[in-house]
């Protein structure tokens, strides 16, 4: 894999955290809904009007990250969003209810929003030795990469709990 990044530098490095944080991107889109519907209980109507709503406080949300991430390195603020939002992707685990998916839902929303915004700001600062167009190629090959691993990972998963497969104490019937 490290032919398909950069050298050693400052765009090897975000290349690598992008790669991180989208793999673990894609396995969430690609496995979610069904972790909050099975595994966490809760209605798929929930899911998807918390997924919705949660969308839309990350939307109102990217002007006012904009702004702030003009004002801070984006090199720094991008490592501690990254590590925020992994945060906020493990309290989906303590998920038990409807509020307190909504309630992560949104933290997480802004954290993902905050995330892009300051990426937008990593390739103009990146941008300036490299190229710009470069610089986004780069972190948006490695973002696609990522998503696809993840998303490769979640059917796994999800091909693993087939009818076909034993689970637990179920008997296998056929």
């Amino acid at each position: 894999m490290a032919g398909w990044f950069p050298p050693s530098g400052e765009l090897r490095s975000a290349a690598y955290a992008t790669f991180a944080n989208t793999v673990g991107g894609g396995l969430w889109t690609a496995g979610g809904a069904l972790y909050l519907t099975r595994v966490a209980g809760l209605p798929a109507t929930v899911v998807g009007a918390g997924l919705s709503a949660a969308a839309l406080v990350g939307l109102a949300a990217s002007v006012p990250a904009g702004r702030f991430a003009d004002h801070r390195d984006p090199r720094s603020l991008r490592a501690v969003l990254q590590v925020l939002q992994a945060g906020a992707a493990l309290m989906f685990l303590l998920v038990d209810s409807a509020a307190s998916f909504l309630a992560v839902a949104a933290v997480e929303a802004l954290l993902v929003t905050g995330n892009l915004t300051v990426r937008a700001a990593l390739v103009g600062a990146l941008g300036r030795t490299a190229g710009r167009v470069h610089v986004f190629a780069t972190l948006r090959t490695a973002a696609n990469t990522g998503t696809a691993i993840g998303a490769g990972l979640a059917a796994l998963a999800l091909a693993a709990d087939s009818p076909a497969c034993p689970r637990g104490a179920e008997p296998v019937t056929g």
